[in-house]
């Protein structure tokens, strides 16, 4: 009876130890972030996928990078007050339609905060850190699955991956020239010469076999074309042709106008060749027009430089960024100008989008990456604190809706 009594003793002492030690054992910060690195590229996966059910099933890479920018914090994510998750676009390529399918690679960086969430017996973490880059790859009518999701290796410099040896980091003035020279070439003779009829499939035709020479293997082009009428195009069989590098980002439109010979149009915003943007694509002459003839194509390059490519844009929402802006807005006099704001602002951010408005004593800055979700938006009121406002409808900020701006705090805080 004696050992009987002592068994039942010393077991609950034991179990108490045992959890004593277990809640003493910080749990490692490495291993967690790795975790939530994990679950943060399995929802992104999830999530790419998306875009395919408001489509025909056929999308460009550039498009299903768009559904990977992930909303700073993220709402689909466990509470990150315990760690901080930053995804950044590395680059793209391919479409849904292609053999390979569209690719996106993207890294996440997860910094775990040391300590416990304060809950009684809570046990401790140690601070982690990890970061680690994926390659999503989106097929053809992937509608009721997740995007492949495998690892790659990170770039060794922490930057953006390089050009792939021999590919071109820019197009040449030779595909101007070819773009030119193709359009010139389509055949308008069974459309009674006026073009009036003729179906892109013709056309598609004619650009490809232009740029079927050994000269272009080096190229990883995608070529769009159109017949467009609408109301900022002369004549309503204006024939366009849009010749794209999406790795870095390029982009030749050439227009062919009935009664004229073909000229490459520019002037478009840079921002729609990023992510969220119409991309290299005939509805760039669609919705802008043609807002300047390039000069005809020689064989000197331009010795102006692009667009930045967005995957070496940094997100407005990071938190380099977020301390950039308060800082800013900490520094600004209650009686400066908006417009002398904004320069500052356009100084501090030149690869983003910017706006700024003033009401009273409030003060509110927008910054907009990339892509149209990706956005940033600090407020000062008098001589307070500057501090990030969030607490807006995630859905304002997609297309057709307010957007990035600073709006956004007005709107919801009267709201209230």
């Amino acid at each position: 009876m004696g050992w009987v009594l002592a068994v039942v003793i010393v077991a609950p002492v034991v179990t108490v130890i045992g959890y004593w030690i277990y809640l003493s054992t910080p749990e490692n910060g490495d291993r967690i972030a790795r975790e939530q690195a994990a679950g943060t590229a399995a929802v992104i996966a999830d999530e790419v996928v998306v875009p395919l059910h408001n489509s025909n099933g056929v999308l460009d890479a550039e498009q299903i990078a768009e559904s990977a920018l992930l909303e700073q914090p993220d709402p689909r994510l466990p509470d990150q007050r315990d760690a901080t998750v930053a995804v950044e676009l590395l680059g793209w390529d391919g479409a849904t339609d292609e053999a390979e399918g569209a690719r996106v690679d993207l890294r996440v960086e997860v910094v775990v905060h040391g300590g416990s969430d304060g809950a009684l017996f809570a046990r401790q973490r140690t601070g982690g850190h990890t970061v680690e880059c994926y390659r999503l790859t989106v097929g053809y009518y992937e509608y009721d699955e997740a995007a492949d999701l495998d690892t790659i290796d990170c770039p060794a410099d922490g930057g953006t991956p390089e050009v792939p040896a021999g590919m071109p980091a820019e197009l040449g003035p030779e595909v101007g020239a070819t773009t030119l020279q193709a359009l010139d070439d389509v055949d308008l003779s069974p459309y009674d010469g006026t073009g009036e009829g003729i179906v892109t499939d013709d056309i598609q035709q004619v650009m490809w076999e232009a740029f079927s020479s050994e000269e272009y293997e080096a190229y990883d082009l995608s070529i769009r074309v159109g017949v467009l009428d609408g109301p900022y195009v002369d004549g309503d069989e204006t024939i366009v042709a849009a010749v794209g590098l999406s790795y870095p980002v390029d982009c030749v439109v050439g227009v062919k106008e009935p009664g004229r010979p073909a000229f490459v149009s520019v002037g478009y915003p840079a921002q729609e060749l990023e992510i969220g943007g119409l991309g290299c694509s005939p509805q760039l002459v669609e919705r802008y027009g043609t807002p300047e003839i390039a000069p005809e194509p020689t064989a000197t390059p331009s010795a102006s430089p692009g667009p930045t490519p967005p995957w070496k844009v940094e997100s407005a929402s990071s938190a380099e960024n977020e301390k950039r802006l308060l800082s800013l807005l900490s520094e600004v006099e209650r009686d400066l100008d908006e417009t002398d704001v904004l320069a500052a602002l356009e100084k501090t951010f030149p690869d983003h989008t910017v706006d700024v408005r003033r009401d009273g004593n409030e003060l509110a800055a927008s910054v907009m990456g990339p892509g149209h979700r990706d956005c940033l938006v600090g407020v000062r009121v008098g001589d307070g604190v500057p501090f990030r406002y969030t607490d807006f409808p995630r859905v304002q900020l997609e297309l057709g809706e307010l957007g990035c701006v600073p709006g956004l705090y007005w709107s919801n805080v009267t709201a209230h």
